[in-house]
């Protein structure tokens, strides 16, 4: 155990703590798991945050809402438009890759939080349509634009 981490985790107050997970969640783009979290010496350990917020899961649920408040909300439309243009800048149906990798969208995990699940729900209210890839026996399929 890292005794600097423990000594200076007891400084931290709550929202102190909530920062530093909030930034860590942007920065993956996901949750942690509990290694990641005690693997990083620049936080709180797992066992810090659960005895503080009651459980990993509590401080992560107050973390991520912390990062949502900071963050502009997207309208659908606002979305949506935004993929419409990310597609006709890449003459093609944009993937997630593309999403992931032009710094003007917005995550993929927004996407996913307004039009529920996967991306493809909000490329096909973007206008795309739904066909089947080529390689079907992998049960992949491919958007195309609607014509």
């Amino acid at each position: 155990m890292n005794i600097y981490r423990l000594r200076r985790t007891k400084k931290l107050s709550n929202d102190d703590m909530l920062a530093l997970i909030s930034n860590f969640i942007d920065e993956l783009g996901r949750l942690p798991k509990s290694k990641e979290i005690d693997a990083n010496p620049m936080l709180p350990t797992a066992n810090t945050l659960r005895s503080r917020f009651g459980s990993l899961k509590n401080a992560l649920d107050l973390a991520q809402d912390r990062l949502r408040s900071n963050k502009h909300k997207y309208t659908d439309k606002e979305l949506l438009d935004l993929l419409r243009e990310l597609g006709e800048k890449k003459g093609r149906m944009p993937t997630v890759a593309d999403v992931r990798a032009d710094p003007n969208m917005p995550s993929v995990s927004t996407y996913m939080a307004h039009f529920g699940g996967i991306l493809a729900n909000a490329l096909i209210r973007a206008g795309y349509r739904k066909g089947y890839h080529r390689y079907r026996r992998y049960g992949k399929y491919l958007l195309e634009k609607k014509s």
